[in-house]
């Protein structure tokens, strides 16, 4: 039973490979933060279409220009988080945690409790993984 070098584990119970429990947290974490962020575009797209953009002021043209750039935020954070960048988990957990924060102060829990929750799940998932938790 040949188990190849994926399975060769340390006497500390790190793997050699580069799969350390490090490395899975920050894994995790790109794919959580993948998921937060594809969860807000659905949101942001449906109340668009269920709602005129036009209310806030915003032109059909400019309200899509946000969500191409919402695209690229949902693509390329996860990366940096992917290939272990700390400082930049280090800043997103911050930003993403004052926005959990934020969303808890919010006194309309009907529309506010699933944000905040995959906001402060998506604030642990990055702490978790730049500070090794």
């Amino acid at each position: 039973m040949d188990l190849g070098p994926s399975h060769i584990v340390e006497a500390s119970g790190q793997a050699v490979d580069g799969h350390t429990a490090l490395a899975r947290k920050y894994h995790g974490a790109a794919v959580f933060y993948f998921g937060y962020g594809v969860y807000y575009l659905a949101r942001i797209i449906a109340l668009g279409w269920r709602s005129d953009w036009n209310r806030h002021g915003f032109s059909p043209a400019l309200a899509w220009a946000f969500i191409f750039v919402g695209i690229l935020i949902t693509v390329a954070f996860p990366y940096f988080i992917w290939r272990q960048v700390r400082w930049f988990a280090i800043a997103l957990a911050v930003v993403v945690f004052l926005r959990s924060v934020y969303l808890f102060s919010q006194g309309n829990v009907d529309f506010f409790l699933a944000p905040f929750l995959v906001s402060a799940a998506a604030a642990w998932m990055l702490a978790r993984a730049a500070w090794d938790l």
